[in-house]
């Protein structure tokens, strides 16, 4: 399964070959386009893939919780998450929060919900309003240890 590295999209062969069709350079570029949001990216190896593989059927499988994806807005005030999804809407938001650091693989903290939702991310506190965090998929992180 490829994704996207920038928005997260799942990358399918017919969406890839569909994004790429009006390229100037025919296929013969060796990137990837994503259809959703048409960020390039360098396809990834053959001889990488055929590693993967082969990692995934020497390592014993082990039975995993299937994480918990929730909006951030259910997320309580105080928790740590990690970004896995930003929904993608006509309007474009997605694009507004990839601008200002909210993309899928990000640690983020909710310091607050109410009167707007005041997110940490690094050393970045945004606030924003709570049709734009609805939008924000994330999976709770298990809390810190504190000595």
């Amino acid at each position: 399964m490829r994704v996207c590295a920038f928005c997260g999209h799942e990358l399918t062969q017919e969406g890839i070959e569909k994004a790429c069709r009006g390229c100037g350079a025919f296929g013969g570029c060796h990137l990837i386009k994503c259809p959703a949001c048409g960020y390039e990216q360098p396809q990834e190896p053959r001889w990488l893939q055929k590693l993967a593989a082969w990692a995934r059927r020497r390592t014993p499988q082990q039975p995993s919780a299937t994480p918990q994806r929730l909006p951030l807005t259910r997320l309580r005030t105080g928790s740590t998450a990690r970004i896995v999804h930003v929904v993608q809407d006509s309007e474009g938001h997605w694009r507004k929060l990839t601008a200002l650091g909210i993309m899928p693989g990000a640690v983020v903290r909710l310091v607050q919900k109410f009167p707007s939702y005041v997110l940490q991310i690094g050393y970045s506190t945004l606030a924003l309003d709570h049709q734009l965090t609805a939008q924000i998929e994330v999976e709770p992180l298990p809390p810190e240890s504190e000595p």
